[in-house]
């Protein structure tokens, strides 16, 4: 099958060390907090205190959040069919897993922030946090040439793409139409869109130089690694080991460009 010039707008329905950790869904900082014991204060001086003290007992960098705002932040709050775009509000003092990504352990809310999620059926599938949108930015910096983004979502990486002189175009596959139609009037104009299921897509693989992989939603499990591996060896077979392919949501800086080892901090 040749290459697809020329196609609409769209997100797939499937998401630690080099194991998927829990990177599209809404973290839950509750959670966070009773595994670290940690009560963050209310004032912003009470949790930059909280803060240093966690970076001196983890050993890794905390990322302060002050201010936050994406290009997922100037999209209005609507819906299509199943899928709906919708305001989050954090308050002053949460505490959020980062996964190593720009080598930082976790972030921190030092004043309120709102964030942007993608809902589908009313089950969070993606929202642009820290840890999403820099990761995007990283994966995007680190691509090159035709670029196929497997799952759509909010959009993030694509918006990072079209900043990269290095990359010529961008398609991407998304198999849920509400997705597409509701994500179609906030996408760069750059950006090709193909409702397509991606394991139906193999024979346009070749195509490409960069392939994003970002289609798999939850904590990690055996059957979301083992699915990853397979979608990683389908795209090194057929583009012959050529194309550059990275994977969202592996702790491995080999497979996804935003992670950064401690050793490297």
């Amino acid at each position: 099958m040749a290459c697809r010039e020329e196609a609409d707008t769209t997100e797939q329905e499937t998401k630690k060390n080099e194991r998927p950790s829990n990177t599209r869904t809404q973290q839950n900082p509750l959670t966070l907090f009773s595994i670290l014991g940690v009560n963050m204060a209310r004032t912003r001086e009470q949790v930059e205190k909280e803060v240093d003290g966690i970076e001196k007992g983890l050993g890794r960098p905390v990322l302060r959040i002050t201010d936050w705002h994406t290009p997922c932040t100037d999209y209005p709050e609507s819906s299509v069919g199943t899928a709906s775009i919708k305001r989050k509000h954090y308050r002053r003092g949460y505490l959020y897993h980062m996964e190593g990504v720009d080598g930082y352990g976790f972030w921190a809310t030092l004043e309120p922030i709102d964030i942007t999620t993608l809902q589908i059926k009313g089950r969070t599938w993606m929202t642009d946090e820290p840890i999403n949108w820099i990761g995007m930015q990283r994966i995007a910096e680190a691509s090159r040439g035709r670029v196929l983004c497997v799952g759509l979502g909010l959009g993030m990486v694509q918006h990072a793409l079209i900043k990269n002189p290095k990359v010529h175009r961008i398609d991407t596959v998304e198999i849920c139409y509400d997705v597409i139609e509701l994500m179609k009037s906030n996408l760069p104009p750059q950006v090709n869109v193909i409702e397509e299921d991606f394991w139906r897509f193999q024979p346009e693989l070749k195509c490409y130089d960069t392939i994003i992989l970002d289609i798999w939603v939850g904590k990690g499990s055996t059957k979301i690694w083992a699915e990853m591996m397979r979608a990683f060896a389908m795209c090194k077979i057929e583009t012959n080991g050529k194309a550059s392919v990275y994977i969202w949501g592996i702790k491995n800086p080999d497979l996804n460009p935003a992670i950064k080892l401690k050793e490297q901090t």
